[in-house]
């Protein structure tokens, strides 16, 4: 036992937010010797070592796909010193047992081990660090033991990781591209949304009702005349651009959900139908939209969303809807906090159908979308047919969030009438007519019934204007003082390098200055919530090099490693600040003017 205290006394030092409560638990409890699954050879193996080689070559950073008693990660950290070691073991009962018979202190506290993650609960979290952290080329190295009896596992963690890599990548860039837009939009809307219901204080108002959620995609022209006859017996949802596809057939839903932020948004709600219909919308939805709405509007908080919940004072443990990346996860969650038990996707296509990506009368651009101007690599997707349809990574990022939602709402029945669309995972397939003709026993809504109720609903108390101001004031102070704060680590990080060439002892000196003070910065607890929201890839670079910066001891690597990189972060914070106040103020003046104050 006393190999394992020693051992858990610096997995909880240095990697505890790796390792979940109940991981440490397992970790703690009995194992017996036949339980242990992976033995590595003492003697050198050489050959694995030649292999290993040709993998790792001159990257700095080797993920080791296993742990087992650490014998293959100690050999690898004397051959690589100088490189950066992310370690995965799979199997916790094999982790458990060298816990409890070697003392692994010596690898644990190796300063170039990075990371530590054991078993598959953990494997998210890790691919989470990894994609916010690591920005080098990662060398991927099995033990031995896993190259040659779990290579399928082996592989498909690597191309998971792949993919999560690759939606991380996906996810921050639409941040980057719509930074404005959305910190925009959050702070327009709130002094709009304060004059109405926000969606939990609608939450079961409905219960037990069929909501059916319509989507783009092409298979909605095919059960076209099934939409009609159903909106008598559901609630009929359109979800975002789908909009359109309504006013083109002059069907008007229930409900229209907003997501996008983009002011493409004036164009897709401008129709007659859009305008009438009830209006859900997220914060980051396009404030011009919400703007041209007199009544008929409830709004929803995301939780990915941390300026919202901020500047309002909110308590972060309330209830948020959860960000997706389809307008149509806004929509499955809209119907479920209103009570809905059953939930029906119309046109949810997610790939490509006869070459066409939308439904007919759905336009986000001039012209129709096809699958030969989409620039996006074409990936296959089973349907629900058996066969296979083309389909991008951004369209299998929203199915991934769809299927995440369904398994997170077990007790809530999902059902997939698209025609010709991607299968769904929990989701069964039953054809439009059979769904309309169940609904049609069960249930007869009259048309306007979600307008009657939402026009005599009261505005959320969530919102109080004068708190909101004062907030926003408070920021404008404190930006303008981490303008000049910035400007002056700037200064410390010029004389830091200058200094690291000729007089290292001064050169730490400052270096230490720097880090004092950003530090400093980095602690105000406006800070992660306005430049995360602001400049989002700026701060993601930054946190990625982080790592091998705080490792690097080298004062001249450091000092020019700092001075790229936090000296990159400073500028654009700087940059960010006159625009970030100037969006503030307007907000502002808007709620002034809602108010009736415009003094």
């Amino acid at each position: 036992m006393d190999n394992y205290n020693k051992n858990i006394s610096v997995i909880r030092e240095r990697f505890y937010e790796d390792f979940s409560k109940e991981l440490l638990l397992t970790l703690q409890g009995d194992v017996e010797i036949g339980s242990m699954m992976i033995q590595e050879h003492i003697e050198y193996d050489a050959q694995w070592m030649q292999a290993v080689e040709l993998s790792v070559q001159n990257i700095g950073i080797i993920f080791v796909y296993g742990f087992g008693q650490g014998i293959g990660i100690s050999d690898l950290i004397e051959k690589y010193p100088d490189r950066f070691f992310v370690v995965y073991e799979p199997n916790e009962l094999s982790f458990q047992y060298a816990m409890k018979q070697y003392d692994l202190t010596p690898i644990l506290e190796w300063s170039r081990l990075l990371w530590l993650s054991v078993g598959e609960k953990q494997l998210n979290l890790m691919f989470s660090r990894l994609s916010t952290h690591i920005q080098e080329e990662l060398a991927f190295v099995p033990l031995r033991y896993y190259l040659e009896n779990e290579i399928e596992e082996l592989q498909q963690t690597r191309e998971k990781f792949m993919n999560h890599y690759a939606a991380f990548v996906t996810n921050h860039n639409t941040r980057e591209h719509f930074k404005k837009l959305w910190f925009e939009n959050t702070l327009y809307n709130i002094s709009e949304f304060s004059k109405y219901p926000e969606i939990y204080d609608l939450e079961n108002r409905f219960s037990g009702e069929t909501a059916v959620i319509v989507a783009s995609g092409p298979s909605l022209q095919e059960d076209l005349e099934w939409l009609k006859k159903i909106k008598n017996h559901a609630i009929v949802i359109a979800s975002g651009s789908s909009i359109q596809f309504f006013q083109k057939n002059q069907i008007k839903p229930h409900l229209v959900t907003l997501l996008d932020g983009n002011e493409i948004n004036d164009q897709i709600f401008s129709s007659e139908i859009a305008s009438q219909t009830p209006l859900m919308v997220a914060t980051r939805g396009y404030q011009g939209v919400v703007n041209k709405r007199e009544k008929r509007v409830v709004y929803s908080l995301l939780n990915h969303d941390s300026v919202t919940p901020y500047v309002l004072g909110l308590d972060t443990n309330r209830k948020y809807l959860h960000s997706t990346t389809t307008v149509v996860g806004t929509a499955i969650q809209t119907a479920i906090i209103l009570g809905a038990k059953r939930i029906v996707l119309f046109g949810q296509d997610l790939s490509f159908h006869n070459g066409s990506y939308y439904a007919p009368g759905v336009n986000h651009t001039a012209g129709e979308v096809s699958s030969s101007e989409h620039p996006e690599k074409k990936l296959k997707v089973k349907n629900v047919k058996g066969g296979y349809n083309e389909t991008t990574l951004s369209l299998m990022l929203m199915k991934d969030d769809i299927e995440k939602l369904i398994e997170l709402f077990h007790d809530v029945e999902f059902v997939n009438t698209t025609a010709h669309g991607a299968e769904i995972a929990g989701a069964a397939w039953v054809s439009a007519q059979d769904i309309y003709e169940k609904l049609a026993r069960e249930r007869t809504l009259s048309e306007d019934f979600l307008e009657s109720f939402l026009d005599q609903s009261s505005a959320s108390p969530l919102i109080q204007l004068p708190k909101f101001e004062a907030k926003l004031e408070f920021l404008i102070d404190a930006l303008q003082v981490a303008k000049e704060e910035a400007i002056q680590i700037k200064k410390l990080l010029n004389k830091g390098r200058d200094q690291s060439r000729i007089k290292p002892v001064k050169a730490w000196d400052l270096l230490g200055k720097v880090e004092e003070r950003w530090s400093g910065l980095t602690n105000l607890e406006w800070f992660d919530v306005i430049f995360e929201a602001f400049i989002p890839v700026a701060m993601m670079e930054f946190d990625r090099i982080l790592p091998i910066i705080v490792n690097e001891q080298d004062v001249r690597k450091k000092s020019d490693l700092m001075h790229e990189h936090l000296g990159s972060l400073l500028t654009a914070m700087v940059s960010s600040i006159p625009e970030s106040i100037e969006i503030m103020t307007e907000a502002i003046r808007r709620s002034r003017i809602v108010r009736g104050d415009e003094c």
